[in-house]
């Protein structure tokens, strides 16, 4: 399945006042696949039971999933799931593992060091408007089960041209990596690694800035304290420590991640990491986006927006429109069309 954000455009209202409002709009397009019409690849959350997180890597007919939660003793802990399969086009289950191994601080990092345990399975349930799931997840025989949505942040939705939404890693260095969610201008990064005793230990990078195209800073921090995943989930028990920096200098499919950690500084080589079977070569799908009604519109205005979107080697599933990472509606069918009204001045 492929989902490409591929155009943008901005709409103008005129006011009362002959002023002038913007509003920028992304149209997604989905083309149409055999089993599944969507890309889950982003970072998900519980806006009520805000400090644990699940990120999704979906990759063609596979899933990978990690899980940012805490242990018994309510501790940082991160499982993850690889290897399982879709039963439907909105179902994914898989095996769910921990790991063990050397201290984020090690280096070189020795993968021979890494072990992993199965702890249970996982079962996802997407939502058909595509950013709501029910995820239930078993560890260690107790079972869990989460709503959770996209996690909105920055300037645009995930898939955005040009992202660097994925898993990376080092291919030399096999338990551990970077979860990274692109959305627009920001980054939003898990790095999972292992502390000084080589148990689970999950950094957050939650935001930054670009200072160039290829490189994003930003300050790392670390959960040290959260509710136990054996049982209800209270935000306000989570506390977290600002412990550095981190720096990602991104080169096509490759890149290099400099962190500060504490004082203890490294740089180390990441890739994005390759799963799930290929797709065949498909020429991106199209997109143009057009507005009615804005050359005479007044407050409280209404426009109609339209995709005029084609494919030339398949065909359009449907087209979702969106106002920054806010999603205003969709269309099913040709002529693209939804109708935003009551905008205001200003």
């Amino acid at each position: 399945m492929k989902q490409l954000a591929i155009a943008a455009a901005k709409v103008f209202a005129r006011t009362l006042d002959s002023l002038w409002q913007a509003l920028v709009l992304v149209a997604f397009l989905f083309a149409a696949s055999p089993l599944h019409a969507a890309n889950y690849t982003d970072l998900w959350w519980n806006k009520d039971e805000s400090g644990w997180g699940v990120t999704l890597a979906h990759h063609n007919d596979q899933i990978f999933g990690i899980w940012y939660v805490y242990d018994t003793d309510a501790k940082p802990y991160w499982v993850w799931m690889s290897g399982g399969k879709f039963l439907d086009a909105r179902t994914f289950v898989g095996d769910v593992y921990r790991s063990i191994g050397p201290s984020y601080r090690e280096e070189p990092f020795r993968p021979d060091r890494v072990s992993r345990i199965s702890i249970g399975t996982a079962r996802l349930v997407f939502d058909a408007d595509e950013t709501t799931a029910t995820m239930t997840y078993t560890l260690t025989g107790t079972t869990v089960t989460k709503r959770v949505t996209r996690l909105p942040f920055g300037s645009a939705p995930a898939s955005y041209p040009d992202d660097r939404s994925d898993l990376w890693w080092n291919p030399d260095e096999s338990g551990w990596g970077l979860a990274l969610s692109h959305h627009g201008n920001n980054i939003f990064g898990v790095w999972y690694t292992y502390d000084d005793n080589g148990r689970p230990l999950w950094m957050t990078l939650p935001g930054g800035r670009f200072t160039d195209d290829n490189t994003f800073t930003g300050a790392l921090f670390v959960s040290t304290q959260g509710s136990p995943y054996t049982g209800k989930f209270e935000a306000a028990n989570t506390r977290q420590e600002e412990v550095g920096m981190a720096t990602i200098r991104f080169s096509g499919n490759e890149g290099e991640f400099t962190s500060t950690v504490r004082g203890h500084s490294q740089t180390r080589r990441i890739v994005r990491l390759g799963f799930g079977a290929a797709n065949p070569a498909n020429q991106r799908p199209k997109v143009a986006l057009e507005v009615s009604g804005a050359a005479n519109a007044v407050a409280p205005a209404t426009l109609t927006l339209k995709a005029n979107a084609s494919d030339a080697d398949g065909s359009i599933a449907k087209v979702v429109f969106f106002n920054g990472c806010d999603r205003l509606g969709e269309a099913t069918a040709a002529p693209y069309r939804i109708v935003v009204a009551n905008l205001s001045a200003g």
